[in-house]
């Protein structure tokens, strides 16, 4: 193979790849609202869709009729992968890199190989620059207060009450670190500023993530959207899923207490306008933290927390949670979408992009 055809081989799989991922990300809308799925769990499923077919993509090896496009430049149609597709790929990676007789395939081999030690080494160091965040011992009456309110929401929400741990930091947002123990983080001046109720519903909102294990969800999909690093679809849908971990947060926030949702809706409100108040008094801010964070991003537009109130407004504490035959319906929907491919196939001279 050439320099130039292998060129367009690694473009048309990359093309492939975000065509997968955005045909993929469509169906999904258009299922969430021809269904009007509200269940946040079912949601977040459906959106991790887009990041992993992609791989179905990457390792499927085609098989098709050339003579069939002697005529013709394009083809649209319907199809199931290989059910071998698996082993038909790996073949030639069983072998030792150093025996491939095509140059081709050392270069791709090499590549691939240093793409995920780059990766390694950014998820080894993400992991530990959270760990490593610089903590104080401060003790101080709303300190204390927030303790009391840990142990009494760790009691509503049924789960284990985690580490508080006070930051040295100028990020005024608190967010949860760690995956088989994890801990609370929080910024010693947010305790100042927020009432006793806002810290309430903040703690709240903190634990429900920890009990619906959105720190194990955001490493997944963390992982998976930095191995698609060049599909622009893979960073919208992980956009989408730490958005829709925020809802489902609040919505169990809602679930577990006697507040009314115009009640929560205002608490939420009145915790972000402080802190994006403090963060633009505080010209320190130095980190950015996105894990599992009660503000989506530092830059979040308001559009988002519009969103976010309203659904919280319009969530009814009895459709929060779809019931089994729905759910039943919603896997078989999954497992469809996850496998049909809506495949377009063009020749271009003598070469073939097979998108799918």
């Amino acid at each position: 193979m050439s320099i130039p055809n292998l060129f367009l081989t690694v473009l048309s799989n990359f093309i492939t790849i975000i065509y997968d991922s955005f045909i993929t990300l469509l169906i999904i809308f258009i299922i969430i609202n021809i269904f009007r799925i509200k269940d946040s769990n079912i949601r977040i499923t459906f959106l991790f869709l887009p990041l992993l077919k992609p791989f179905i993509i990457i390792f499927e090896k085609i098989h098709f009729n050339k003579e069939y496009f002697v005529n013709r430049v394009a083809v649209l149609g319907i199809r199931l992968p290989s059910p071998a597709f698996f082993i038909n790929r790996f073949e030639p990676f069983f072998k030792n890199p150093f025996e491939y007789s095509n140059l081709n395939d050392l270069i791709i081999f090499i590549t691939i190989l240093l793409i995920l030690l780059l990766l390694l080494l950014r998820w080894l160091l993400l992991y530990f620059f959270y760990k490593n965040i610089p903590f104080k011992n401060y003790k101080s009456s709303s300190i204390s207060e927030i303790e009391s309110i840990l142990i009494n929401s760790s009691n509503i929400l049924k789960v284990k009450k985690p580490i508080l741990k006070l930051a040295i930091i100028y990020r005024f947002s608190p967010f949860i670190i760690g995956i088989k123990k994890p801990y609370i983080v929080l910024p010693i001046p947010l305790a100042v500023v927020l009432s006793k109720q806002e810290k309430e519903i903040l703690i709240l909102h903190e634990l429900a993530h920890i009990k619906r294990n959105d720190n194990i969800i955001s490493w997944a999909a963390l992982i998976l959207r930095d191995l698609l690093f060049f599909n622009p679809i893979a960073y919208i849908t992980y956009f989408l899923i730490k958005h829709e971990q925020e809802k489902a947060s609040d919505k169990l926030v809602l679930f577990c207490i006697k507040k009314d949702n115009r009640e929560l809706a205002k608490n939420i409100l009145n915790i972000f306008l402080k802190i994006k108040k403090n963060d633009y008094e505080d010209g320190k801010s130095i980190f950015n933290y996105q894990v599992s964070s009660f503000i989506t991003s530092k830059f979040i537009d308001s559009k988002l927390l519009e969103f976010r109130v309203r659904s919280i407004l319009e969530t009814k504490k009895n459709k929060i949670y779809l019931n089994k035959l729905n759910r039943v319906i919603m896997v078989i929907f999954f497992i469809i979408t996850l496998l049909i491919q809506i495949v377009i196939i063009i020749k271009f001279n003598n070469f073939y992009i097979f998108l799918r």
